[in-house]
């Protein structure tokens, strides 16, 4: 399948679904989002730590801290008490607050947006004093689990050191001072958990050291005015176009991936492995017509190369339509007829040149007996009756009877046992036709082992200012 194809089966065929996808949530969400009442923002700028930053990674931290603090629930909550607003803490912390750093150091603007200009300064304020209160609570070594582990590792040292402190003066009133083996291993325990306790003291020190450096959380500036709030109606609405065109695409992709269709009738006629003979119309009135005005030389064409008299019509077309193409077909192939040349001759014909007229014999004589009728009943300009080349039967003119045995049929007309004289099949196919009406050509083409002349294409005719013009003088005329 070419590429070409591929894109007028999802993008032309379901142009009207994509354009409905794409439109509609555009229009939907652009419409709510202009009804919604204009917001206001008020900024607040707290400090995270004192604290310089070490590393380039230390802000993103130190962000994402503010931002998990002050987009909590409980905070928000409270911070929403204090500045005696009546909203819901879930959607004020989901939707309403945002928290960016300023440049690389430990700064971060707190944005808070609300449609009261004054809620929004009393809550940017209010939220601002909660996040800055959170994190000096956070921040300090008491409540760190590292430091309570070791305050229990100091006290545990401590009874230790008691303890061998009192076996170690009993040791020596009973042996009076000497270096006795039991003195010494007492020492040495009592020299281990010396250096023990000393690295704990240590490590607690360290991390009160840490501890005020990660401290140190204040507000610099409060918020004292809110500013409104740009529309992003457009924004969500190219969003939501975007959104519904994929959805689109996506439903227009499994449709043809379910049923297959063939965009063209052309494309047809190269799996069939036959020729686009041309293409019928319907008119706004429901009317055949034919849209190629060499579409009947084609047709008979086709039919002296294959022999064929009676152009049996099929395809997924409703039998009324079907028929009416027979009948179109019949009616321009009437309209298309001439005689060929032997047939001008059986007819009776005199030569241009005014000479002895073709053929021999009685039948001759007939045919300058019928000739001379004719010439008998055409005078010339001035009066006389001249010898000029005349077919009989007005074959020359339109609308004659076409010769016999070219016929077109629809399928569905043929009565039960009917034998068609010299039948072959025509595929009438509408733009994107199901790819089974194909299959169910070709199996009906294996079936009766009858050729296939072509396929005709079927489509609607849109009747601009040349239709109507065409159609006024056809009506003048008539």
């Amino acid at each position: 399948m070419e590429a070409n194809e591929a894109l007028r089966r999802i993008f032309w065929r379901h142009r009207w679904l994509l354009i409905l996808c794409l439109v509609l949530p555009a229009v939907g969400v652009a419409a709510l989002r202009t009804a919604r009442p204009p917001a206001y923002a008020a900024t607040a700028s707290i400090q995270a730590q004192s604290a310089p930053l070490q590393v380039q990674t230390e802000q993103q931290a130190i962000l994402s801290r503010v931002s998990a603090v002050a987009t909590s629930p409980a905070v928000v909550h409270t911070a929403l008490l204090w500045a005696n607003a009546d909203r819901n803490p879930l959607d004020v912390a989901r939707h309403e607050v945002s928290a960016t750093s300023l440049g690389t150091s430990a700064v971060v603007e707190l944005t808070v947006t609300d449609p009261s200009r004054p809620v929004a300064i009393r809550l940017a304020t209010q939220l601002a004093a909660k996040v800055v209160s959170t994190l000096n609570r956070l921040g300090g070594p008491a409540f760190t689990p590292q430091m309570s582990a070791l305050a229990r590792q100091q006290r545990q040292l401590a009874i230790n050191k008691s303890r061998l402190l009192s076996q170690l003066q009993a040791a020596e009133a009973r042996t009076g001072g000497s270096s006795s083996p039991a003195v010494s291993s007492l020492l040495t325990e009592l020299t281990a958990v010396e250096s023990q306790l000393s690295a704990v003291i240590s490590a607690q020190q360290q991390l009160v050291v840490n501890g005020s450096a990660g401290g140190g959380a204040a507000v610099i500036s409060a918020p004292v005015i809110a500013t409104a709030v740009p529309s992003s109606a457009v924004v969500y609405a190219a969003l939501a176009g975007l959104a519904g065109l994929v959805l689109g695409l996506l439903i227009a992709t499994i449709h043809e991936l379910a049923r297959p269709t063939v965009a063209e009738p052309g494309a047809a006629a190269t799996e069939l492995g036959v020729s686009l003979l041309g293409n019928v119309g319907i008119s706004a009135g429901g009317q055949m017509t034919v849209l190629d005005d060499d579409l009947p030389a084609r047709i008979d064409l086709a039919a002296q190369r294959t022999g064929a008299r009676t152009l049996v019509l099929t395809g997924p077309v409703p039998p009324a339509r079907l028929a009416a193409a027979a009948d179109c077909l019949n009616a321009a192939l009437r309209a298309g007829a001439r005689p060929a040349p032997h047939d001008m001759v059986g007819a009776g014909c005199w030569a241009p040149s005014g000479g002895q007229p073709a053929g021999t014999g009685a039948f001759a004589g007939d045919r300058a007996a019928g000739m001379r009728d004719e010439r008998d009943a055409a005078p010339s300009a001035d009066g006389n009756h001249s010898a000029v080349a005349v077919a009989v039967a007005g074959w020359d003119r339109p609308g004659a009877s076409a010769p016999p045995g070219l016929t077109a049929v629809a399928l569905a007309g043929l009565p039960p046992g009917a034998r068609p004289k010299m039948p072959a099949l025509i595929v009438v196919l509408p733009p994107f036709a199901p790819h089974s009406a194909v299959d169910r050509a070709a199996d009906l083409r294996a079936t009766t082992g009858w050729p296939c002349l072509g396929v005709l294409g079927l489509r609607r005719r849109r009747r601009g200012r040349k239709g109507r013009a065409a159609a006024a003088a056809d009506r003048d005329q008539g």
